[in-house]
């Protein structure tokens, strides 16, 4: 019969420390400090099994385990495939003792991570494929560009009132900004100081710069959201209002497995949009949304439900483009989600609840949509834990 020793990794970027125990014993009977390497890792774990099995003639598997950090997957991918059993571990949900508390140092970490993957204590981060991994860096790296875009405005528009240039005193208080007019007027805009222009220009040359990057972006993950593994998701996705391809792309590969979550309550906890509750006794207080787990995917949905405060009910034409072509069944499903957001928003801004308390309300609605909508679109399989 095979025994499972588990090892306890504490991984830095040049060095770690492992910790080896038994299952359901807390008592370590192996440690190492070694280079953050596969190999070197790998070459211990097979030393110490024939250490196990001259010693006690006792065949050994592993269990490894480490807390989710800035190296990111690849050392769970490597070691995987060199063979052995290796979890990546939520580092919120990892058990603490006092004593680990008060003395922190790699081998104690190590030894705890052990203790914590021998007796299940902690949750189990989902691993993306390495494909999933990387477009979801790639819209990273474009929402990154978006919010420079942001404060490059702001720039902008700061820039002009110290110079005493009030767009809107010219263009009327209800003048818009960024519009093609609005542009024109600040290429044109007239400075006391040759450098002043100078510096204008600089600004909308960056502006102009992030957001031609940005729509070469966009252009590229609108293009992958057309792949055959992509599309049938993105593609219903995209038929409920406020949802765009882009957006839907990036909500699949924030999750992978909508599987993962027993149901739709279980996954709006993990995005965060449940309310917390501070209660003792007979009294009960609730309180805001909790803003746990993936903060990305819910910023996703709030932003999209925002499109439910001006929306008329009237299908536009890019929504109409983009339900052509699809079953009647998906299109029905997707304008009954969206005929029932639009009412229970306006049914709760009826109630004076704040138009931000009724758009969190909306995206914990709309995440139940997803949901559903992602099992059933299901690409891999199903995993057995939950996702931290």
């Amino acid at each position: 019969m095979q025994s499972i020793i588990y090892v306890g990794m504490d991984v830095h970027s040049q060095t770690v420390s492992l910790a080896a125990t038994r299952g359901g014993k807390s008592n370590v009977i192996a440690r190492a400090e070694l280079k953050t390497d596969a190999a070197e890792i790998d070459k211990w774990l097979r030393k110490l099994a024939k250490s196990i099995l001259d010693s006690t003639g006792e065949v050994v598997s592993f269990e490894l385990g480490y807390e989710a950090g800035c190296l990111g997957f690849w050392p769970y991918r490597e070691l995987r495939a060199k063979g052995h059993g290796v979890s990546v571990l939520a580092p919120s949900t990892l058990s603490v003792t006092a004593k680990e508390r008060a003395n922190k140092t790699d081998r104690l970490d190590a030894e705890m991570i052990a203790r914590n993957l021998s007796q299940g204590t902690a949750s189990v981060i989902n691993v993306p494929s390495e494909e999933m991994e990387s477009i979801r860096d790639y819209f990273r790296t474009m929402r990154d560009l978006t919010s420079h875009l942001r404060q490059c405005k702001q720039r902008i528009l700061s820039f002009c009132a110290r110079k005493g240039l009030m767009y809107r005193s010219e263009a009327g208080p209800k003048a818009t900004y960024w519009t093609a007019k609005h542009r024109s007027w600040l290429s044109k805009a007239g400075f006391g100081q040759p450098l002043d222009k100078e510096s204008m220009d600089e600004m909308l040359g960056e502006l102009a710069g992030l957001e031609s990057r940005i729509a070469r972006m966009e252009s590229r993950l609108l293009e992958i959201s057309g792949r055959g593994e992509f599309s049938d998701f993105c593609a219903k996705a995209a038929c409920v209002v406020g949802i765009t391809r882009v957006g839907a792309l990036a909500m699949l590969c924030e999750i992978c497995d909508f599987r993962r979550f027993p149901d739709a309550k279980s996954f709006m906890k993990y995005l965060g949009l449940t309310p917390g509750s501070h209660s003792s006794g007979p009294k009960e207080i609730r309180t805001g949304i909790t803003k746990q787990g993936n903060s990305a995917v819910r910023a996703l949905l709030v932003e999209c439900c925002w499109s439910y405060s001006r929306w008329t009910g009237k299908k536009s034409k890019a929504l109409t483009a983009k339900q052509s072509g699809m079953d009647a069944a998906d299109v029905n499903w997707a304008d009954a989600a969206s005929g029932r957001l639009r009412r229970r928003y306006w049914a709760l801004t009826a109630k004076g609840k704040p138009r931000n308390k009724a758009i969190a309300a909306l995206a914990r609605e709309l995440s139940g949509f997803i949901w559903a909508l992602g099992c059933k679109c299901h690409l891999g399989p199903a995993q057995s834990r939950l996702a931290a």
